[in-house]
């Protein structure tokens, strides 16, 4: 029987789960999604949280996509950076869009154990601690970039793609987890001076995820260093030739073009 605490706005509520997982006995409550731990591997699942809405009381799959658990883009982020919402203790600070993350980005997410439930996270937090970064990316919602990201490879890669750069020598952090959706990005790092560097993305095209993508990992070169490369064989070669295709974009496009400092991914995978 384990316990989760809600804490929303001047409420609290206590809950005793029979799972952990299964919130059917909660379908009377707020129609607003919950963040809440699952039972299990601690270890695994210490940074970790599980959107639930009341609308999927029975989504007892806490691995995958949150995409697949919310019907609505706008429901968690549009309430929850207005409240304040702690689960067993744990506080979630919701932070506004133009806090931490420049662009479109609809909002960012951070859960830190030792910050206060009424806390503003900001990108000289003390190093060592673990965060759980959760942002929309209300822009892929087009047909093109749902097919996209419905390739599990191509997920799977950029997800790999994105460890490998958080964790190269010269990073500030090191990531331990990266889950890509075709709506959400989830990004779980060590040391919050990398922080700075994931606040500095810049969306080139709000529609283009070539260019998020790129402006992402660009700004994963930590310091501009430009001996900062990206490690590791989980790079599928033929994911340049997805984007072009599922996105009819240019190459030159991709390889150079008017954006600024535009990568070519299939420069980037060739790294060593």
């Amino acid at each position: 029987m384990g316990e989760v605490v809600y804490q929303y706005d001047d409420l609290d509520k206590t809950h005793n789960s029979k799972s952990g997982l299964n919130l059917s006995c909660i379908c009377c409550e707020e129609s607003f999604s919950y963040l809440i731990f699952p039972e299990g591997d601690t270890e695994h699942y210490r940074t970790r949280a599980v959107v639930f809405d009341k609308r999927y009381p029975s989504f007892t799959k806490p691995l995958a996509y949150l995409s697949e658990v919310l019907a609505d883009d706008h429901l968690l982020f549009d309430e929850f950076h207005k409240k304040t919402l702690a689960v067993r203790g744990v506080p979630f600070v919701s932070v506004p869009q133009d806090q931490l993350i420049h662009g479109n980005a609809k909002s960012l997410l951070v859960s830190q154990a030792e910050v206060g439930p009424n806390d503003t996270i900001h990108s000289d937090v003390v190093k060592g601690t673990e965060y759980a970064l959760l942002f929309a990316i209300p822009e892929l919602l087009n047909a093109e970039i749902q097919m996209f990201y419905k390739d599990a490879r191509i997920r799977h890669s950029l997800s790999s793609l994105l460890c490998h750069a958080l964790s190269g020598p010269d990073a500030h952090g090191t990531l331990v987890h990266a889950n890509i959706s075709h709506r959400w990005l989830e990004i779980v790092i060590v040391e919050g001076k990398a922080l700075k560097y994931i606040n500095q993305m810049r969306w080139h095209d709000q529609n283009d995820v070539v260019y998020y993508i790129a402006a992402l990992l660009e700004n994963l070169n930590i310091d501009n260093n430009p001996g900062f490369e990206f490690s590791g064989s989980a790079y599928l070669p033929e994911l340049h030739d997805h984007l072009v295709e599922y996105l009819s974009i240019d190459e030159k496009q991709i390889a150079g073009g008017d954006h600024a400092r535009v990568l070519d991914l299939r420069m980037i995978g060739s790294c060593v």
